[in-house]
């Protein structure tokens, strides 16, 4: 078959020791009866093989539901030295800059992406995000200093009372 004279290198088990070693074989040694034992023990071990390799790689399939927040899940803590008095989300959509700057003062940060400004409001307890759309409030949201969501109200009643003792 082609082997004759020829080396090629396979992979042989022995009794004594388990590990794979790779050997030299001929045709004259391939006839062998101990080369033919490791053969069939090699044989025998394929499908015990198969099996350990399909479980470790379908292991990996299992899936979970990924999460993507910032805290993890976690409820907020709001906790201020001077809290005020919660400001709905509601009365807030709808402010346009000049009432917002009268309520909470100049942002710390204004960022506009496209027509959309994200101004941002801060206080002891917590950072309010305002969404402005065109000239119009459109949605507000508040996070606690470990970044977890928290009720928008309350941290703008917070933001607001500390403009005005500031």
């Amino acid at each position: 078959m082609g082997m004759v004279g020829t080396t090629r290198r396979f992979a042989t088990l022995t009794r004594a020791n388990p590990l794979i070693f790779l050997t030299p074989v001929s045709q004259k040694n391939i006839n062998r009866p101990s080369n033919c034992a490791s053969w069939a023990n090699l044989a025998g071990m394929i499908p015990a093989l198969r099996a350990a390799l399909a479980t470790f790689l379908l292991a990996g399939c299992v899936e979970s539901a990924p999460r993507y927040s910032l805290a993890g899940g976690e409820t907020g803590v709001f906790r201020s030295a001077n809290p005020g008095r919660a400001i709905p989300v509601s009365q807030i959509t709808g402010m346009d800059e000049r009432q917002l700057t009268a309520t909470f003062g100049p942002p710390k940060l204004d960022r506009r992406d496209a027509s959309t400004r994200v101004l941002r409001y801060s206080s002891d307890a917590c950072v309010l995000f305002v969404f402005v759309n065109g000239t119009q409030a459109q949605y507000a949201d508040a996070y606690d200093p470990q970044m977890r969501s928290i009720p928008a109200d309350q941290c703008a009643g917070s933001v607001a009372a500390q403009k005005r003792s500031a």
